[in-house]
């Protein structure tokens, strides 16, 4: 992993941003072309909602409001966390699932416009989930039942961080869209990657407690800061 990883994901998800901004301009346009004003001032309407553009240009102009900025700034100057992630980066130890990367101190995922930067000492709660997607039909004079088009398997991670205190960590499979030997595989190799992200966590997050309750659940919804000062005390063990 290279050392400037930090400053990579900045450009990354400026790009990834300004992309996306050119896209939807792009459409806006073509909209314009095909279905006249009315859709043309809808589209901008929606622009506005969606990207907020004064911000946006703002936010690419100054690089203290960038995103990955404020996932780093709330674990102290951002040159120091940046150069502490860079280096943790660079050793052995460091393994990565995906677009989850996990280090000694860190936990980072790359997501489309953005990084969420977690710090292992913060996580307290972790927990797996499976989600089940069905789909079915309804004809005249009959129903088709639902059947299955896939699963999301996911880990929820929560942890004291402020701007994220839940992040959840998805690897969709969806099985009956090929019935292959190799979308099987893919699917094993999926769920996998799912228990050796939970694996590593395990290890390098002994403090935090493991497993879903609904009782854990309902108190996390609750009353957050409790249940992180329980965990901390070691009382929920």
């Amino acid at each position: 992993m290279k050392k400037e990883f930090i400053d990579l994901q900045v450009k990354r998800t400026r790009r990834n941003i300004i992309i996306f901004l050119a896209l939807l301009i792009l459409f806006t346009i073509l909209i314009t072309f095909k279905r006249g004003l009315g859709f043309m001032i809808g589209g901008i309407l929606l622009f506005a909602f969606i990207m907020h553009p004064v911000r946006f240009v703002t936010s690419l102009k100054n690089f203290k409001m960038h995103s990955v900025n404020k996932a780093i700034s709330v674990y102290g100057r951002f040159y120091e966390v940046e150069q502490k992630i860079n280096n943790e980066l660079l050793k052995e130890n460091s393994v990565q699932y995906g677009n989850v990367i996990i280090t000694d101190s860190w936990i980072l995922k790359i997501n489309t416009f953005s990084l969420d930067i977690i710090n292992l000492a913060d996580v307290v709660w972790v927990y797996n989930d499976v989600t089940l997607h069905e789909q079915g039909a309804i004809i005249p004079g009959a129903a088709i039942p639902a059947g299955e088009m896939g699963k999301t398997f996911a880990i929820i991670i929560n942890s004291k961080n402020p701007i994220r205190p839940t992040t959840r960590i998805s690897i969709s499979h969806f099985s009956n869209m090929d019935d292959s030997k190799e979308a099987e595989l893919a699917g094993i190799e999926k769920k996998q990657r799912m228990w050796n992200i939970l694996g590593e966590l395990q290890r390098r997050c002994p403090h935090a407690i493991f497993g879903y309750t609904k009782e854990l659940d309902k108190m996390w919804k609750v009353d957050k800061n409790r249940f992180i000062e329980e965990v901390k005390l070691g009382a929920m063990r």
